[in-house]
């Protein structure tokens, strides 16, 4: 039980980390409470589901190598990018 509860913990900090850093690759994009909230609802349930079915951390690790990770860098980027250019793309 005490490892679904970690790794809802942890699948709900990732949400956070992937929707702030959605919000920030938009310039001039309002905040929008509720897109985040969606977010870190899927990472905590994905958190759960990774429990359930007994992913290993080193699995989990390996998958958010090759796709978290890139979703974050590349928010950064066109966040960066945007600013820069001054505009939306």
């Amino acid at each position: 039980m005490l490892d679904i509860i970690e790794n809802v913990a942890v699948g709900v900090s990732l949400g956070i980390l992937v929707g702030v850093s959605g919000y920030l690759k938009n310039v001039g994009e309002k905040f929008k409470s509720r897109k985040l909230m969606k977010t870190v609802a899927v990472g905590a349930v994905v958190g759960g589901i990774a429990s359930v079915l007994n992913v290993s951390y080193l699995q989990a690790e390996a998958w958010l190598a090759t796709a978290g990770v890139i979703v974050v860098v590349e928010n950064v980027v066109k966040s960066v990018w945007r600013r820069w250019r001054g505009k939306d793309g």
